[in-house]
């Protein structure tokens, strides 16, 4: 094809004029998204399952962990300065988000699922090693 956009599979992001649509469904809601391969598309149908399976979780984790983290960060702030609390926060948001990689829809058109979800999980553990490092200098201070 001279003069045709390729377009790019959902899951690994690869250009290519070989692409076949599938139906996603995801709750309620059916999706049509171009993949390259049959191993794209069972990835992409796991993946789908594991998002509909642990949605609830997901939210829990990113935010009742931050909530109870601030919250013992002020019950105990003449104890350790709120280390404790942090630790948890930074912690559990980031064990969320290594556990449930779960990018924008945005996210995953712009650079494909694959790697949206390695970009989540490197997020989460920037997120866990900052929430270290604070507390650590929280409770040294």
């Amino acid at each position: 094809m001279s003069n045709s956009k390729k377009t790019r599979c959902i899951y690994c992001h690869k250009k290519t004029d070989d692409l076949r649509t599938v139906e996603i469904t995801q709750g309620k809601q059916v999706e049509s998204v171009e993949i390259c391969s049959d191993e794209c598309e069972e990835n992409t149908r796991k993946f789908t399952s594991y998002v509909e399976e642990h949605a609830r979780h997901f939210l829990i984790g990113i935010f009742v962990f931050p909530f109870i983290g601030v919250g013992i960060a002020f019950a105990t702030a003449t104890f350790d300065n709120g280390a404790i609390g942090t630790a948890i926060a930074f912690g559990g948001l980031g064990a969320a988000m290594i556990k449930f990689p779960f990018a924008t829809p945005q996210t995953v058109k712009l650079i494909g699922l694959k790697r949206s979800i390695s970009v989540i999980k490197w997020s989460g553990w920037g997120i866990v090693i900052s929430g270290i490092i604070a507390a650590g200098a929280l409770f040294f201070t």
